[in-house]
C-alpha cells in the first residue's frame, strides 16, 4: 500500500458518522420541545407525522400535546377542505385502557371543534 492509500483510509475511518437525521427535523424537535416522557412515542408520532406528510400528503399536519395521556397527537387533513382528523400514534409497547382513550377523545378538541378520531398502533421499528 503506498503513502496516498494509507492517507485516504486514514480519512475515511475518521470521519465521524453521519447526524441522525430524525434528530435533526424541525417536528422532531417541535415534538421533543412538548415535553412528553415517552421518548418511544414520540419517535412513532414522528415516523406517523412522516408518513402522513411524505406518503399519503395529507394538508396542515400538526403536533399537539394530551396533557390527560402525555402523548403527542397529530392533527392534519386528508386533503384540502377535509375536517380535521386527530391521530393518536402509539408504540406497540404502550398499553392505553378504553377509559383513558375516550377520556382523551372527549377532552381533546381542535381549533375545529373535532375530536379524536383515530389511533394508530406502530410495531417496533
Amino acid at each position: 500500500m503506498n503513502m496516498l492509500e494509507a492517507s485516504n483510509r486514514a480519512d475515511v475511518s475518521e470521519k465521524p458518522p453521519p447526524p441522525n437525521w430524525i434528530l435533526q427535523h424541525p417536528t422532531y424537535q417541535q415534538m421533543k420541545s412538548l415535553e412528553v416522557e415517552d421518548s418511544a412515542q414520540v419517535h412513532v408520532a414522528f415516523l406517523v407525522y412522516m408518513d402522513l406528510t411524505e406518503v399519503r400528503q395529507w394538508k396542515e399536519v400538526s403536533c399537539v400535546k394530551s396533557p390527560e395521556l402525555q402523548l403527542v397527537l397529530l392533527e392534519g387533513r386528508e386533503k384540502e377542505g377535509a375536517p380535521i382528523q386527530t391521530i393518536l400514534p402509539l408504540p406497540a409497547h404502550r398499553s392505553l385502557s378504553h377509559k383513558s382513550f375516550l377520556l382523551s377523545a372527549v377532552q381533546h378538541t381542535s381549533g375545529a371543534g373535532q375530536r379524536l378520531s383515530h389511533a394508530v398502533v406502530c410495531s417496533s421499528f
